[in-house]
């Protein structure tokens, strides 16, 4: 199913997707919740640091950050306050190297890699008890959540009951490519240099592993992708990389209900990250494009919640209570 929000007008400064984008990356202000902070050993032994805010509630939401953000990025923190309001338990996960302290093993993360999130659902099932969980990521962490639910299709818990994808690239390759054409430069610039900082230490963990001379210099994904994201992820090659890290290889697959929500005006999204074809005749799959939003942004007039954060929750709860039609009835449908 596919819809277009068509109501929705963001503050008046922020009338194109760059400056929205910047905006909210930048000054957007949200005070996290009182967390505690949780060290859960992975089955290869690293570590993930995870964020929990319990209450003891039966149901509870997974929120996943973007490239190189954290649990304590202010659309975590948005989207965890305005569901704590309305009676859910939060987990608000960090990526392996994003908490502030570099991960142990020979590996990082990337848009494919769904054995973390997976491991952190099953110990929030068997070891936390609950019986309610609503899966939600930004940008990148809405891509996993895609590839999870895809990949375990026919295995997928009875506790998890939706997924939530907020900004998402559905295809890795050409998201890429955009970012390498005019002002994009500054994004592909921004992550490129953050990503070549963290594996320079991941050089140094392994040494004679991976071969940094020169990484300033490269200003191509697929170079970067060639010689870091593959090895660094697992993959044979960037081709292999982008193909397991592109969620729209496995979105026809999924079972359960996921909400889709990316703005049509998203500076990072390429048009291969609209997925409408593939969507159209999904019954557990709902595409919402909005006609303004930018990427992981979605600002209100007068609102501190986001438009984003809004949704998220309306979908949550039809879904909860199982009337999915009390979401879909408010948009128009392709």
């Amino acid at each position: 199913m596919v819809f277009k929000e068509r109501t929705y007008r963001p503050p008046l400064l922020l009338h194109n997707g760059h400056l929205h984008t910047i905006y909210a990356s930048k000054y957007r202000q949200e005070e996290a919740p009182y967390y505690q902070r949780k060290r859960w050993i992975t089955p290869d032994q690293d570590f993930l640091d995870v964020d929990l805010c319990q209450k003891k509630q039966s149901k509870i939401i997974v929120l996943g950050h973007g490239l190189e953000g954290s649990s304590r990025r202010p659309y975590i923190s948005g989207m965890a306050k305005l569901f704590l309001q309305h009676g859910y338990d939060i987990c608000a996960w960090n990526c392996r190297s994003c908490s502030g302290e570099m991960n142990q093993q020979a590996r990082l993360y990337n848009h494919g890699e769904i054995e973390d999130i997976d491991f952190v659902i099953q110990k929030l099932i068997k070891e936390y008890g609950y019986s309610q969980i609503i899966l939600a990521g930004f940008s990148m962490g809405g891509a996993i959540i895609m590839n999870w639910m895809g990949t375990h299709q026919h295995n997928i818990p009875a506790e998890v009951k939706a997924g939530i994808a907020i900004s998402s690239p559905c295809d890795i390759k050409a998201a890429s490519r955009k970012l390498e054409s005019g002002i994009n430069r500054l994004y592909r610039d921004y992550f490129m240099k953050k990503l070549s900082a963290k594996i320079k230490v991941k050089a140094k963990q392994f040494p004679g592993w991976l071969d940094v001379q020169g990484i300033e210099k490269i200003k191509k994904w697929k170079e970067f992708d060639e010689k870091y994201s593959a090895p660094l992820g697992g993959y044979r090659d960037a081709e292999d990389f982008y193909f397991h890290c592109s969620a729209k290889h496995r979105i026809q697959e999924i079972k359960k209900p996921l909400l889709l929500l990316n703005a049509l005006d998203d500076p990072i999204l390429s048009e291969n990250c609209y997925p409408t074809n593939l969507i159209q005749q999904h019954e557990q799959v709902m595409a919402l494009y909005t006609r303004k939003g930018g990427h992981v942004a979605f600002q209100q007039k007068a609102n501190q919640n986001t438009l984003a954060e809004t949704y998220s929750l309306q979908f949550a709860e039809a879904i909860l209570s199982q009337a999915p039609k009390q979401f879909t009835q408010q948009f128009e449908k392709l």
